[in-house]
C-alpha cells in the first residue's frame, strides 16, 4: 500500500541523515491513509523518527498513543522504555515493563531501570538476565549480542566486555542502537581500545545515522581522539 511504501522509505531516510524530511513525508502519508492496523505501525515508526530528530516529547506522545491502541505491541513498548531511560525516568520504565519479565527485551529494560533507580530488585533482575544470556550462548545463539552489550555496560558496568560484544554485533547489525552501544561502550572502555572501532566510526559517519545520544557519543569520541 502507499502507506507501507512511505514507512519503508521514511525508515531508510531517517537512518541516512534525513530524519526531519522523513518525518514530514511520513506525516503527510499518514494523513492520507486508511486502515487502523497499518496506521499503528506507521505511527510507531513516526514516533521513532521524531526521537531520532531530537523531538523527545513528540516521540513519547506517539509511542504512548500506539500502546494505548495496542498494548501488545512489544516493539513500541521497548522503544518507549528506551526513551524514558534516556530521560532519566527509570521508575516509569519499571511500571511500563512490569509483569513482562518473560520477554528478554522487557527484562533488560527492567534491569537497567532497577540499576539506575537503586531498586532492591536490581541484583535479582541482573542475575536472571545473566542466566538467560548464558543459556543463549550455550545454545550457540548469538543474535542478542547488542542486548548483552547493553547489559554489560548499563547493568554490570563492564565496559570492556560490552565493547567486545558490541564489536561482534556490529559485524552483523548496523542500526542506530547497534552504533550507539558500540560508541558508548568504546567511550567507557580503556581509551587505548578506541582505535578498534575506527572503521565502524567511518561507516557510522558515512551513513549519517541520526540519534541525539549517538551524536553526543560520537562527538565525545572525536574529542578524545584529538587530545
Amino acid at each position: 500500500s502507499p502507506l507501507a511504501v512511505a514507512v519503508c522509505r521514511a525508515s531508510v531516510d531517517a537512518a541516512t541523515g534525513d530524519a526531519g524530511g522523513a518525518h514530514a513525508r511520513l506525516s503527510a502519508a499518514l494523513a492520507r491513509a486508511a486502515g487502523a492496523g497499518e496506521q499503528l505501525w506507521a505511527r510507531s515508526v513516526l514516533a521513532e523518527i521524531a526521537e531520532r530528530a531530537g523531538r523527545e516529547a513528540e516521540a513519547e506522545a506517539g509511542y504512548r498513543a500506539v500502546l494505548s491502541a495496542d498494548p501488545a505491541d512489544v516493539y513500541t513498548r521497548a522503544a518507549l522504555a528506551d526513551l524514558l531511560l534516556d530521560l532519566g525516568r527509570g521508575a516509569e520504565v519499571s511500571a511500563l515493563c512490569a509483569g513482562r519479565e518473560a520477554d528478554d527485551g522487557m527484562l533488560l529494560r527492567l534491569a537497567i531501570a532497577a540499576k539506575a533507580t537503586g531498586s532492591p530488585r536490581a541484583s535479582d533482575l541482573a542475575r536472571e538476565l545473566a542466566e538467560r544470556f548464558a543459556a543463549s550462548r550455550a545454545r550457540g545463539d548469538v543474535v542478542h549480542r547488542r542486548e548483552e552489550a547493553r547489559f554489560e555496560l548499563a547493568v554490570r558496568g563492564d565496559a570492556e566486555a560490552a565493547l567486545d560484544l558490541a564489536k561482534a554485533n556490529w559485524g552483523v547489525q548496523k542500526e542506530v542502537w547497534d552504533a550507539r552501544v558500540l560508541c558508548e561502550a568504546a567511550l567507557a572502555a580503556r581509551p587505548a581500545r578506541r582505535g578498534e572501532i575506527a572503521a565502524a566510526l567511518e561507516g557510522i559517519d558515512a551513513s549519517r545515522l541520526e540519534h541525539p545520544h549517538l551524536a553526543r557519543a560520537r562527538v565525545a569520541l572525536q574529542a578524545g581522539a584529538s587530545r
